[in-house]
């Protein structure tokens, strides 16, 4: 669960950063369990922990347990059903745990779905935004210190709660369709999207925003996705996990077993069809599966991978950028791989960006056949694009003078494969600012994958050489971090005896126990001026000239020698 973006943020984390959460789902319910992992976030520095409440514990009493066995981390349920305790009931709650856990409590609320409403709480699922209005608009009149505003005649005086109030006591909402995430700008301070398409969240963040500002708040809620979340070490195992139980469990599971409110909400985001393969490829609750044909809605919905799945953060960033600007002219940005198998050949498309393109590309092929406009963000020999990129040459140079003005005289060069151009450019670079120097070239070209893995073993060949490096560049933070591993583990002091720094920002670089410096690419610009170059070429069919994007060296503890 994801506590904030540079402008989503949640309790208790810094507003200059983002916040990394847990979120233990109701399927879990071993109290032992739940409390090592809690316990667990804490030590590895997550900034949230966040308990569902579904058919199971009570989510309210293991938050108190937790409260009292944990010491810094931001605790809330994530979600409660307004179904299933009073107005009342839910700001006693808040209000108890946020003393308990001295001001670290987040209360999530949610008109959860007629399957838990109707199966569990025993409540006709009737008019759920209206009951999530009235619940929330409640709660925070009694945790501001309020007397209940009563719905209907009584012949006692309404109550207030008889302890302090808890003013600012965050309230966040997970809010699912467009009129339930409108009332979350209305009224809560965050909105939790879960099931939510990602390419589609920009759209959501624009109704929030609009729903805040006829309300007359200058700000919006702090945006908190819930996102399922599947990591193996490797490739292979990793897409098992995510088609056998991250399917199974979140997909499969919510749009076959939950009701028609998941299956209508991704249909009316243009996911039809995807959701009819997953309901036909499985009749009846014995099987799971997420088909071929549905595959997009693993990527669109979960996060899944090997822990080098280093594209992800800069591509999520890139095309979120790139949805907001295609949804505010009116088209749908579509995410397809890079295989034959992404982009079927009888889909229509107006045009296509490709990030990083390599000989052999499928998209780009198909744009090439179907003479439709071509947007990529880096360059490809023999292909007519309008090209967005940055000035890799400027950001080698200022890497190792960076390096060079803090007394590293032996740099070298960790790289990923050259297939890219922007590997093939740092390559270059590098060399000749080596010649002009008068100082051997280093590099050392990573043939086992983008991993941390790859960089360690490439740090670890440096290290061992006659005349090791004093500085390292690497062409991606993940080969960075893991160049970070292999001087630990060869009891090299970073940044002492060597310098580090990678390119491409990242979370993983800059919270890690030692600060990597990183020179960020700037990817919300790329994806903003690609996607409006191709707007542009789709609506004027005029060619809009190639853009450089400027990237910014940011120095952290791994490059800042004490002098």
């Amino acid at each position: 669960m994801s506590t904030h973006t540079t402008d989503v943020v949640a309790a208790g984390v810094s507003a200059t950063r983002r916040g990394l959460g847990i979120c233990v789902t109701p399927l879990e319910t071993r109290r032992d369990v739940i409390l090592h992992v809690a316990r667990r976030a804490e030590d590895l520095g997550y900034d949230g922990f966040y308990l569902a409440e579904g058919w199971s514990q009570d989510a309210a009493v293991l938050l108190t347990e937790i409260a009292t066995r944990t010491e810094r981390i931001t605790i809330g349920t994530g979600v409660l059903s307004v179904w299933g305790r009073t107005a009342g009931t839910l700001a006693m709650l808040a209000a108890s745990l946020d003393q308990v856990s001295r001001g670290r409590f987040v209360l999530g609320l949610g008109a959860s779905s007629p399957q838990l409403v109707e199966g569990l709480h025993d409540q006709s699922f009737t008019a759920p935004v209206a009951k999530l209005r009235a619940v929330t608009a409640q709660v925070r009149r009694l945790l501001d210190g309020e007397r209940v505003l009563p719905t209907a005649t009584h012949d006692h005086r309404p109550l207030r709660l008889g302890v302090a109030a808890r003013t600012g006591l965050p309230i966040y909402l997970a809010g699912l369709g467009n009129k339930s995430i409108q009332l979350a700008g209305e009224l809560a301070d965050g909105w939790t999207p879960f099931l939510v398409p990602r390419s589609w969240l920009p759209r959501g963040i624009d109704l929030l925003q609009q729903a805040g500002a006829r309300s007359g708040h200058t700000t919006r809620p702090l945006v908190c996705p819930a996102v399922p979340t599947a990591v193996a070490a490797d490739q292979a195992t990793a897409r098992e996990i995510a088609s056998w139980w991250i399917a199974s469990w979140w997909i499969a599971f919510y749009l076959t077993s939950m009701g028609s409110l998941y299956r209508r909400s991704l249909s009316e985001r243009g996911y039809h069809h995807q959701v009819e393969a997953v309901l036909a490829g499985n009749p009846t609750h014995d099987t799971t599966d997420v088909p071929a044909a549905a595959h997009v809605l693993l990527d669109e919905l979960t996060v899944w991978g090997t822990p080098d799945s280093s594209h992800v953060e800069f591509f999520v960033r890139v095309m979120s950028s790139a949805s907001t600007v295609a949804l505010n002219a009116g088209y749908a940005l579509a995410l397809s791989p890079a295989d034959p198998h992404g982009l079927r050949s009888e889909i229509s498309f107006d045009g296509a960006i490709v990030v990083d393109p390599v000989p052999g590309n499928y998209v780009v092929d198909r744009a090439i056949q179907a003479s439709r406009p071509l947007v990529t963000i880096g360059h490809l020999d023999g292909v007519a694009s309008t090209i967005i990129d940055n000035d890799f040459e400027t950001a080698v140079r200022g890497v190792l003078d960076h390096f060079w003005a803090n007394g590293a005289r032996r740099p070298a060069l960790v790289s990923s494969p050259i297939d890219a151009s922007y590997a093939t450019r740092c390559v270059a670079e590098y060399e000749r600012w080596c010649a002009e120097h008068h100082l051997p070239a280093q590099v050392v070209v990573t043939k086992s994958g983008l991993s941390d893995e790859s960089g360690r073993l490439a740090a670890l060949d440096l290290l061992a050489q006659p005349e090791p490096p004093d500085a390292v560049f690497a062409t991606l933070h993940r080969l960075a971090l893991g160049v970070v591993a292999g001087a630990q583990q060869s009891n090299v002091d970073i940044p002492q005896d060597l310098m580090v720094a990678g390119l491409g920002d990242s979370e993983a670089a800059a919270h890690h126990r030692i600060p990597i410096s990183s020179v960020d690419l700037e990817p919300t610009m790329l994806g903003r001026l690609a996607a409006e170059a191709l707007i542009r070429r789709i609506e004027t069919h005029e060619i809009p000239p190639n853009r450089t994007v400027p990237s910014t060296l940011i120095v952290r503890t791994s490059s800042t020698r004490s002098q």
